[in-house]
């Protein structure tokens, strides 16, 4: 569970621009709580995914371990039609140059 590690790796054997796609953190975090309070449907998420970022967060490891950021995109539907904010769509994708 060596995150900084594994994106020291990926700097060091990349020859240039990185893509990274995730879940959203704070889409899971808001939506697992208004699901659990029946707000909205029971919400699904993929859960092989050992480590959830915010684009915040995920920018802020790319760049501690030598990564420009060049782009980051909030994508993906939302999971409720109530609650329609772009940092809740369900994917993260940050691109990012050496």
């Amino acid at each position: 569970d060596d995150v900084d590690g594994a994106i020291k790796e990926m700097f060091r054997i990349s020859k240039g621009d990185i893509l990274i796609s995730t879940n959203n953190k704070w889409c899971v975090y808001i939506y697992r709580v208004a699901s659990f309070f029946k707000l909205i449907p029971q919400f699904q998420y993929d859960k092989t995914v050992k480590h959830l970022f915010s684009s915040f967060t995920l920018k802020s490891l790319l760049v501690r371990n030598g990564w420009k950021v060049k782009e980051v995109y909030h994508y993906g539907k939302y999971p409720s039609s109530k609650i329609k904010i772009n940092f809740l769509k369900t994917r993260l994708m940050i691109v990012a140059k050496k």
